[in-house]
């Protein structure tokens, strides 16, 4: 891909060939949109629940939920049910929630935007929390091209500095790195593209400081905890912005930079040496085994395959053919982490 970089000479990056990207992306992100729009519906309606009623006899539980939002036997389906008619007053939407809720939480139910575009009307949030997941990243992944890439993430990065301006005023370096991003974010549309990474790279740089992303390393080593063990103030820290805010742009620029760059490590070290898909799934409930893409309806063992129609066979084929882009960046991400060692590289059979 070509990029027009302002100056006398353009600059040409590899890329991933892919075929209907976004179409294969909403598919694939379909169990992770679902998991993490269910979190975003339980929290506001949890939020609204202790507005209404402060005094409210669970107030703790549902406090204590809302920090550990992986809890079970918490506001369960029947709540969230109850709580959806009491402000919509639609049974039928009562009734998905009562039938499903369970589903989405665990992502065995993947949705289109239906239901997320009908709970918006009474949710504001609940739609775009649907299609650009926490801080952008799901949009970030599913961008067409590079500037396109670009200019979502500064775009998603451009919102969280203003929306958090209180935390950022007082530092003259942010500040002024805030304004350079909102200036060429308005300046873009005229071939602003490279610059305007250059300027997301210095921001990500400078609230995540000496980290070492972009240092190549051919075998990650690092501890792994669950999700309910791990303790966010023990990884590796944002500066001024909240961790749970910013972990998702990291991800989705170290996304990104694998796709369009070929720097695996990158991606590999945001998601598995620093555990920010961890923190994803501690924070958002996202489970973090599906970026591995290994989701229940995706592989199909030889005995289901063979029992198949000739033309169910098409469509399971075509399906795994549009999953390998996106199956490969993550799956080359996370092979960094489990080393193959050149002896077993020739074994032989006895």
């Amino acid at each position: 891909m070509k990029i027009n970089t302002g100056a006398k000479f353009s600059i040409y990056v590899p890329q991933h060939r892919i075929v209907n990207w976004n179409i294969e992306m909403y598919k694939i992100l379909s169990q992770l949109r679902a998991q993490y729009w269910f979190w975003y519906v339980r929290n506001e309606l949890i939020l609204n629940e202790l507005k209404n009623e402060p005094n409210h006899g669970d107030a703790e539980k549902l406090q204590k939920l809302l920090e550990e939002p992986t809890l079970e036997d918490i506001f369960g389906k029947d709540s969230i049910s109850q709580q959806i008619f009491s402000i919509s007053g639609d049974v039928q939407l009562c009734s998905i929630f009562s039938e499903d809720s369970d589903k989405f939480r665990v992502g065995t139910r993947p949705s289109t935007e239906t239901t997320p575009k009908w709970v918006d009307r009474y949710i504001p949030g609940s739609l775009s929390a649907f299609i650009e997941g926490p801080s952008g990243l799901f949009e970030i992944i599913e961008a067409n091209s590079v500037p396109e890439a670009i200019f979502i993430i500064a775009r998603h990065l451009s919102n969280i500095l203003k929306e958090d301006y209180e935390l950022v005023q007082g530092d003259n370096e942010l500040e002024r790195l805030t304004a350079s991003l909102s200036e060429r974010l308005q300046f873009g549309m005229f071939g602003g593209a490279f610059k305007l990474l250059c300027t997301i790279d210095e921001i990500i740089n400078y609230i995540f400081p000496n980290n070492e992303w972009g240092k190549f390393v051919p075998v990650l080593q690092g501890d792994k905890a669950s999700p309910q063990k791990l303790e966010p103030t023990h990884l590796f820290q944002s500066q001024f912005l909240k961790l749970e805010v910013m972990a998702p742009i990291a991800i989705g620029y170290g996304f990104f930079r694998a796709r369009f760059f070929n720097e695996i490590h990158y991606l590999s070290k945001v998601c598995y040496e620093e555990q920010y898909l961890t923190l994803l799934n501690k924070k958002f409930i996202m489970n973090e085994a599906f970026w591995l893409f290994e989701s229940y309806n995706s592989e199909l063992s030889s005995a289901e395959y063979l029992h198949f129609k000739e033309s169910e066979r098409k469509k399971v084929n075509a399906n795994r053919i549009e999953q390998s882009p996106i199956k490969n960046i993550f799956c080359e991400a996370h092979s960094l982490t489990k080393p193959l060692f050149f002896a077993k590289c020739f074994l032989t059979e006895e």
